[in-house]
């Protein structure tokens, strides 16, 4: 069997996760000191980084990748998990459902540079809370 033609599963996989990684943020926005919370965001983001890494997805690996380090500095108490956090990181979330949906042939979305853009911005933001208390 071809990697590509796990591409199908891995989609369906992946919006479970994005899902359970939603569901651990709405907990964590209630709980901010919730650390079951906090270790499930951290093992759903390995999967899934780890995973859009097979397929050399790599927009999906730098987002994640950047979500992990934002959620290491929460443990770390170096940045407070707040609503704005929180709310930036669901935002990452819904972007991650459209770079997924892209890998999909039938797939009708939003314009390539428009996605690039958007993911520049949530970058640049995740990038600020990685440069807090440095």
């Amino acid at each position: 069997m071809e990697l590509h033609q796990l591409l199908p599963d891995f989609r369906t996989e992946s919006f479970k996760w994005i899902e359970s990684m939603e569901g651990s943020l709405l907990h964590l926005e209630d709980t901010p000191s919730c650390y079951a919370a906090i270790n499930n965001l951290f093992g759903t983001i390995h999967t899934l980084k780890e995973s859009a890494g097979l397929f050399g997805l790599n927009e999906i690996v730098v987002l994640v990748g950047a979500m992990e380090n934002v959620l290491v500095r929460v443990c770390e108490g170096e940045v407070p998990s707040n609503e704005h956090l929180v709310t930036l990181l669901l935002s990452c979330c819904d972007h991650m459902r459209t770079l997924i949906g892209q890998t999909s042939s039938d797939w009708i979305g939003r314009p390539p540079l428009e996605i690039a853009t958007a993911e520049n911005a949530l970058l640049g933001q995740l990038e600020g809370y990685q440069g807090l208390l440095k």
